[in-house]
């Protein structure tokens, strides 16, 4: 397994063998979508690129090449294979069936160790159900019996990263997204979020927006590349930085992998890459936020802030 560390902390597993790796149901090839796979061998953030992004291109390569040959409905060469490390598509019903595994084990044995590895590999297969059906607090929860904060901090901070983009203030957001990222390494929401600030931003500066597609890559890579909303907001990363060949790449494997009743938002974002536009957020909420918080007026950012130091002031350690 290859580990690389980032300078803000972050540490990227990519392990040289494919973990699980499931046929899924693409559509016909699209010849298009396959040429533009060649087009895709460079992106530079940083001059010169740093290892971890050097490692994330690569792998971000590979992955849109398995999905292409996915989509023609090929199976995967031994080599690609091998080659890809962790690849992952969404099996939502695999995944409720380790959650409820884990559950049980957890209520007949108190073997919560047990109980978190499968709700883990659950998680896996299914983030956004993970998010939505309180997966990830149940996840929280765990840890706390073994006496691990992080995972419970990096909801806190997420949660607050959500309120203060509905506030406006991008900033803060920015901070907290950024330092849940680091806390809890498994719990990708937080990298996925600040890379769709960027992706979104009219605002953001270009060495943010290269942060924000390196984030991107970074969610894709640990998830095994088989969250649509993850690769959605890759997608949109790269239109951010005009690179709109990817985009309409990654926006396509987006499209396939996303329920019926999400894809005409993305057939929609997909459009505008091809007419060459970056997807515009009108105050719209960051991608897997909640979006019915009471009584936001009353918030006072300033104490929000207050409250969100005080937690990334703790010098815990971080989970990886």
């Amino acid at each position: 397994m290859c580990l690389l560390t980032t300078d803000c902390g972050h540490a990227l597993a990519l392990p040289h063998r494919s973990s699980v790796l499931r046929a899924g149901t693409a559509g016909p090839a699209d010849p298009e979508l396959a040429s533009t796979v060649h087009l895709m061998n460079f992106t530079v953030w940083s001059e010169p690129p740093s290892p971890l992004e050097q490692q994330l291109n690569q792998a971000a390569v590979l992955a849109l090449k398995a999905h292409t040959i996915l989509r023609a409905r090929k199976r995967l060469p031994r080599k690609l294979k091998s080659e890809l490390g962790l690849f992952m598509l969404p099996d939502p019903k695999r995944a409720g069936e380790l959650v409820e595994h884990a559950r049980h084990l957890f209520c007949e044995r108190s073997d919560a160790v047990a109980a978190i590895r499968l709700l883990e590999q659950g998680i896996l297969l299914d983030q956004i159900t993970a998010l939505e059906l309180g997966w990830s607090a149940l996840r929280a929860d765990l840890y706390e019996k073994i006496g691990i904060m992080a995972p419970r901090t990096a909801l806190r901070l997420y949660a607050m990263g959500i309120k203060f983009k509905y506030l406006d203030a991008d900033d803060y957001a920015e901070q907290v997204y950024s330092r849940a990222s680091i806390i809890d390494e498994l719990f990708l929401w937080s990298a996925n979020n600040f890379s769709w600030m960027f992706a979104t931003g009219e605002s953001s500066g270009g060495i943010e927006k290269r942060k924000g597609v390196a984030m991107a890559e970074w969610a894709c890579a640990r998830s095994g590349w088989g969250c649509w909303c993850f690769t959605n907001t890759l997608a949109a990363s790269y239109a951010r930085i005009g690179d709109f060949a990817r985009a309409i790449a990654w926006q396509e494997v987006s499209f396939d992998l996303a329920p019926d009743g999400k894809k005409s938002d993305l057939a929609r974002d997909l459009l505008l890459f091809r007419e060459g536009v970056p997807i515009q957020s009108a105050g719209e909420v960051a991608a897997g936020g909640e979006t019915s918080y009471e009584n936001l007026a009353q918030i006072d950012v300033d104490q929000l802030w207050a409250g969100a130091v005080r937690i990334m002031s703790v010098q815990g350690p971080t989970f990886h």
